[in-house]
């Protein structure tokens, strides 16, 4: 029995030691800087809700990818970024020292908002990742902007975007009963400690001993097969 127990608590901390070791490589001195986005809307439109927009999607795009761990910084210098080409935003990315520019437009369409944005890898790629998202009204525009926070950040530490959770080997309980007392979700990021309270959950359940996860690199994301 201790036999046993110490084998599944091997197992356990080798799978998180993996799974911490894959995230501090990725998420190590990446600097994002992200540009005031462009306006575009009728002339009905409020000016001031144009000039609120312009900096606040920005702003929440910065603050979640600070809190996934990366580094990321506002310009606020005025410039014509959208006259601007390849060479010159690779220009830019040297001088302000960062890895990724991101730049964006939000379209303003009677209560509809759509968001595009743009990245630019300052070192590696001669082209842009588009990122798009959608808001039927103001009050979804949170969500709106999460959704194409994911994608970014998604991209930027390597896809480790969940596109699908799988439950294989399991002969006592049916999968979708364990699907329950995961937390973990398909458009999350991949974490350490969220997979970790997964793994307890089912553990819990009584019924297993060995448990294994595994990630799956897809196109689109991860993965995740417990």
């Amino acid at each position: 029995m201790i036999k046993s127990i110490l084998k599944n608590v091997f197992i356990f901390t080798l799978f998180l030691f993996s799974f911490l070791c894959q995230n501090l490589l990725a998420e190590s001195n990446v600097t994002i800087a992200i540009f005031p986005f462009s306006i575009y809307a009728d002339q009905s439109q409020d000016q001031d809700v144009h000039n609120q927009i312009k900096n606040k999607i920005p702003l929440m795009i910065l603050e979640k990818i600070e809190r996934e761990g990366a580094k990321a910084i506002f310009i606020t210098d005025p410039m014509d970024i959208e006259s601007f080409d390849y060479p010159q935003f690779r220009e830019q990315g040297i001088k302000l020292g960062v890895d990724y520019i991101l730049i964006g437009s939000v379209f303003l369409e009677g209560q509809g908002i759509s968001i595009d944005t743009k990245m630019m890898n300052t070192y590696e790629k001669d082209t842009f990742t588009t990122f798009y998202s959608e808001a039927d009204n103001f009050e979804n525009l949170f969500s709106a902007t999460s959704r194409i926070s994911k994608e970014i950040i998604g991209e930027v530490f390597h896809k480790k975007i969940i596109t699908d959770i799988t439950v294989i080997g399991s002969k006592m309980v049916e999968a979708d009963a364990i699907i329950k007392v995961i937390n973990t979700q398909v458009g999350d990021i991949v974490k350490p400690d969220n997979i970790s309270k997964d793994l307890r959950n089912i553990y819990e359940m009584g019924y297993f001993d060995n448990i294994i996860v595994k990630k799956e690199s897809l196109d689109n994301g991860v993965k995740v097969i417990f």
